[in-house]
């Protein structure tokens, strides 16, 4: 990281005093934030010290808003975050300024990133009024833009083309603003997708052709970096090749050369660099060209990397464009890593295929992780402030009810009304908090849940099983089970983090789970599924993830340490509004279980069942019919084990 020896530097500020002093440094910390982020932290404590020293609030709120910039340019969600929101807090007692606005456009990219989008919307609608208020023109389009992108991602298509239409709108106004190109080539993605889902009309693809082609002829004319050239050109020709047709195909592959000539001899996006090598890969694949379509692959990968080595948010104009880049890179690596297993599995190569799915695999769990990561500094950010916030407002409370000891001879209305007020405001700040912590608790136990169902000894064991099969020549063994297995972990990825999913995906993974368990354990046991006929498996959706942890128990502490062969029944019937689910199996029972492993691995402890019961808890919260699980051990007239069976009622939508 750039260093600058800030006491040279600060020389160079005039001789100034008091708050004018104050708004020379904050104005020259700004300046350095990006290019040289620690020695504008060194500026900015210094501030933060002198303002509270003089009382001056604007200088503090700037101050913090400067250091939660220089955290931004230094990636660090959490310290960032909470500065910003120490910034805002005193900038909501001040008059609306240029800081304030700029302040919650931060806060809506930072939690737009995380995928807090509602969060996004409410900053960027507030930072619109402020850049309004103020006729701030340039900051107008940029946050009517942000917002267009928000609604864009949360597929809203209408509220998404409302505010590209105000910001296209107020561009044309100023034609050679850098962010014409980026509406014009948003509006080509519209029909893009649009023809992705099935809609191949002639007049659909001219229209979505015209604006990429405004966004290419924009950038000629204004001299832009041939590299910004590259991402409409490839638009370009994925929508000619998206069309089907001998003649679009022909343009296609035309226009994803010539993106290909610009990435290869101009820095640009690295994840549009790799889109172009991908396309060229699969266009080369559906010619029968394998050979052709893993060079492409691997060329893509390996200049991705290269680049990615070099990565820094520092070398954007625009921060959100670096955390997209690298978003988008990580995403379209995964995709061919995963387009690569397909090839080597298609052709038998099985070993090449497996190493290939752990990579896709692995790129795909980096994302899911790194969301996550971010997602909880931010919580705990909110957190944070929100503890801090409620400490001020106690203090105020305390405050006021000290004044209305001494003003007793108010009347006892007026008393009772302020004591009302108090706590309602009490009510809200403890509802607020708690609604945080509640978001924290989800997002640990989404991780605990993936942890619990990527359990490293089944995943060790089944890659072990694939690998026997290839090298006992039994390819078509082989790739049946991996391809079960992709399917399995894939589904299981997905599924962390979704409320709901469709009942046949669900019952799907389960079949997967049980034929591979089933292998694993080399037929030590027979299964069944059964489904109500009463049950739309197509229409009808459930909570993800309830049912295999009492399958995986069912195994691993009943039928396991059975000596005889078992059994184990999983039915779904249709009652009233819910979805009653049993789990039954004949192993030795839970006691028995209970004695074996205490023996086998002394202080071994099943969490399975606990983290599954945390579940039910916060989806309970969530529901208003509740999952109900109920347990019964299996017994003889005798009282001999006979097995356990599971209950649980599952409301379904």
């Amino acid at each position: 990281m750039k260093k600058i020896n800030v006491d040279s530097l600060l020389q160079i500020i005039p001789d100034l005093e008091g708050t004018k002093r104050i708004d020379a440094r904050n104005r020259f910390a700004f300046a350095l934030c990006s290019d040289f982020p620690d020695s504008s932290i060194a500026i900015v404590n210094n501030t933060i010290a002198i303002s509270k020293k003089l009382e001056y609030q604007k200088g503090l709120a700037d101050a913090y808003f400067n250091l939660g910039n220089s955290y931004f340019f230094m990636d660090s969600i959490k310290p960032m975050v909470l500065n910003y929101l120490h910034a805002l807090r005193l900038y909501e007692d001040l008059e609306p300024s240029i800081e304030t606005g700029l302040t919650l456009y931060q806060l809506t990219i930072v939690n737009r990133l995380t995928g807090r989008y509602e969060k996004a919307i409410s900053y960027c609608r507030k930072a619109l009024q402020v850049y309004r208020l103020l006729g701030e023109y340039q900051h107008e389009i940029d946050a009517t833009y942000v917002l267009g992108g928000i609604f864009r991602r949360m597929d809203n298509r209408d509220s998404s083309l409302f505010y590209y239409d105000k910001a296209l709108e107020i561009l044309e106004k100023y034609p050679n603003n850098f962010l014409l190109g980026s509406v014009y080539n948003d509006y080509g993605l519209f029909y893009l997708i649009e023809s992705w889902q099935g809609n191949k009309s002639e007049e659909l693809l001219q229209e979505g052709i015209q604006w990429f082609f405004k966004c290419w002829e924009l950038d000629k004319k204004h001299h832009h970096p041939a590299a910004d050239m590259a991402t409409p050109i490839y638009n370009i020709g994925s929508f000619y090749l998206s069309t089907g047709t001998n003649e679009n195909i022909n343009k296609g592959l035309a226009h994803l050369m010539l993106a290909k000539s610009i990435v290869d001899t101009a820095v640009s996006n690295i994840h549009t660099e790799l889109m172009v090598y991908r396309q060229l890969a699969r266009i080369e694949k559906r010619k029968g060209h394998i050979n052709e379509a893993i060079a492409l692959y691997n060329t893509g990968i390996s200049k991705a990397d290269n680049d990615m080595a070099k990565f820094s948010i520092r070398n954007y104009h625009d921060p959100q464009m670096a955390y997209a880049d690298e978003y988008y890179t990580r995403q379209y690596k995964g995709m061919c890593y995963e387009e690569l297993f397909e090839i080597y599995r298609e052709i038998g190569d099985y070993k090449a295929a497996l190493e290939y799915f752990i990579l896709s695999e692995k790129a795909t769990e980096e994302i899911y992780l790194e969301e996550n990561s971010r997602l909880i500094a931010i919580l705990e950010a909110d957190s944070e402030t929100e503890k801090i916030q409620s400490r001020i407002d106690m203090l105020a409370k305390d405050n006021e009810l000290k004044t209305l000891k001494i003003d007793q001879s108010r009347t006892f209305n007026y008393g009772l009304a302020g004591m009302i007020i108090i706590l309602v405001l009490v009510g809200l700040l403890f509802l607020r908090q708690n609604k945080m912590k509640n978001e924290h608790k989800t997002v640990l136990l989404e991780q605990k849940l993936l942890r619990l169902q990527m359990n490293p000894h089944f995943i060790f064991n089944a890659l072990s099983n694939i690998l026997n099969f290839i090298d006992g020549k039994e390819n078509a063994k082989a790739s049946n089970y991996l391809t079960t297995f992709s399917k399995l972990l894939r589904t299981t990825l997905e599924s962390t983090r979704q409320d709901l999913v469709p009942f046949e995906k669900e019952v799907g993974s389960l079949k997967n789970y049980l034929e591979l368990q089933k292998l694993r354990y080399g037929n030590k046991f027979d299964y069944a599924i059964e489904v109500d006929e009463g049950i739309d498996e197509e229409d009808l959706s459930i909570p993800p993830m309830l049912v295999q942890p009492f399958i995986e128990n069912a195994i691993e502490h009943g039928i396991r340490h059975k000596k005889t062969p078992g059994r184990i029944d999983v039915r779904f019937f249709l009652v009233g509004k819910k979805i009653l689910c049993e789990v039954e199996d004949d192993g030795v029972g839970r006691e028995k279980a209970w004695e074996t492993e205490v023996t086998e691995r002394s202080g071994h402890k099943s969490l399975a069942t606990e983290i599954i019961k945390d579940r039910i808890k916060t989806l309970n919260k969530k529901f208003r019919q509740k999952i109900q699980l109920e347990i019964i051990d299996k017994k003889s007239e005798t009282l001999e084990a006979l097995g356990t069976k599971v209950v649980l009622d599952i409301p379904y939508a």
